[in-house]
């Protein structure tokens, strides 16, 4: 009779080599001040929509700046 055993389809496999994880590292409040700085810079030098900025559009500028953001931190 052989035993059963559960396997877990998240787990590494047991022969395969742990992977090295890369650790986010940490931005300085001095970095994330100027990425912020320079994305205003950005949007007040391009032009004005005529009917002004909508929800979708800052939530859009908002997302670039987070994802700026954990890019300048892998990077770091």
């Amino acid at each position: 009779m052989t035993s059963s055993r559960t396997v877990n389809p998240f787990e590494s496999h047991p022969e395969s080599e742990p992977s090295e994880k890369k650790i986010n590292s940490t931005l300085t409040l001095q970095q994330v001040r100027e990425t912020i700085t320079n994305k205003m810079i950005e949007v007040r030098t391009e032009p004005t929509p005529r009917w002004g900025y909508d929800k979708h559009y800052i939530a859009a500028v908002l997302t670039g700046l987070i994802i700026e953001l954990e890019e300048k931190c892998q990077n770091n």
